[in-house]
């Protein structure tokens, strides 16, 4: 796979560890419950062969000594959707938006199989591009990671609408992961909201890139919009450049707001972005 180095790999162990000792993956504050579900904790039961050993509750064992079972909560079984943009505009940056958006899926993708999820991934543009089913075993992590490695992000447009339609019609809410660069504000807000409307516990991991923050060019200038392959001929000075930086900054805190105010967890990453963070983030725990 191109997108597991060693370091990746280091990292997946760590990740992987964290899940065994029964940490579940959301992305986000780990006290974060979606609209419309609480937390309902069956009760506890003796411990049968062919239970998962690692819900043992050892507390209960030391006061009583014997051994019994701890349920995950009820809500805990819903399926982790990774939805990874794919327009041409992830092709910026060095490492590309689209190296790093491929990465942390297949690091939160994995995380979660290994933790007992099920997951499932929708590679989106102009519409859903590509789409795995929701799987659940540590089996599938290997067809996860190509699954994600045959992605290519050549659509025109940014349409997170068509991804959470195809969400919101299977009726099973879950953990709905949006991974992009949010170049499309309008369908954005709109894909985030209806994923929200489906019971959806909804993350936000905002890649952005150096280049596109940081404009360089001053002078006569053609612009070439990536996706659509328009171009605009611009004279630019520092005044235009520096109008220019302050805007990507507005438009990225623009995205923040939008989803403080909804509830949405937002995560923002940029090339030298620490991966331990983001993941840590994930799992809503240190990873040591």
């Amino acid at each position: 796979m191109t997108f597991l180095d060693s370091e990746g790999v280091k990292q997946l162990e760590r990740i992987v560890r964290a899940a065994r000792s029964g940490v579940g993956v959301m992305l986000g504050p780990a006290n974060t419950h979606p609209v419309g579900f609480s937390e309902r904790w069956p009760p506890h039961r003796p411990y049968v062969p062919g239970d998962d050993y690692r819900r043992i509750d050892w507390h209960v064992f030391a006061r009583h000594g014997g051994l019994f079972f701890r349920p995950h909560p009820l809500f805990s079984d819903r399926p982790v959707y990774l939805l990874v943009d794919c327009s041409r505009s992830m092709t910026t940056g060095r490492p590309s938006k689209w190296e790093r958006a491929v990465r942390i899926a297949a690091l939160l993708g994995i995380a979660a199989l290994r933790g007992l999820n099920r997951v499932g991934a929708l590679g989106f543009a102009d519409g859903v591009v590509a789409e795995f089913p929701p799987l659940r075993g540590t089996a599938r992590c290997l067809k996860l990671a190509r699954f994600l490695d045959q992605l290519q992000p050549e659509g025109k447009l940014s349409d997170l609408v068509a991804a959470a339609s195809r969400l919101a019609s299977r009726r099973e809410p879950g953990v709905a992961i949006v991974i992009g660069d949010f170049f499309a504000p309008e369908s954005y807000r709109r894909g985030l909201k209806l994923l929200q409307c489906a019971g959806h516990a909804v993350r936000a991991v905002h890649v952005c890139a150096g280049d596109d923050a940081q404009a360089k060019l001053l002078g006569n200038a053609t612009l070439c919009d990536i996706e659509s392959g328009e171009t605009l001929p611009v004279d630019l000075g520092q005044r235009e450049v520096s109008a220019y930086r302050a805007a990507f900054h507005e438009f990225c805190e623009t995205i923040h707001r939008f989803c403080q105010e909804r509830g949405i967890g937002y995560h923002r990453n940029w090339e030298d972005t620490a991966w331990a963070r983001l993941v840590c983030d994930a799992i809503g725990r240190v990873v040591r």
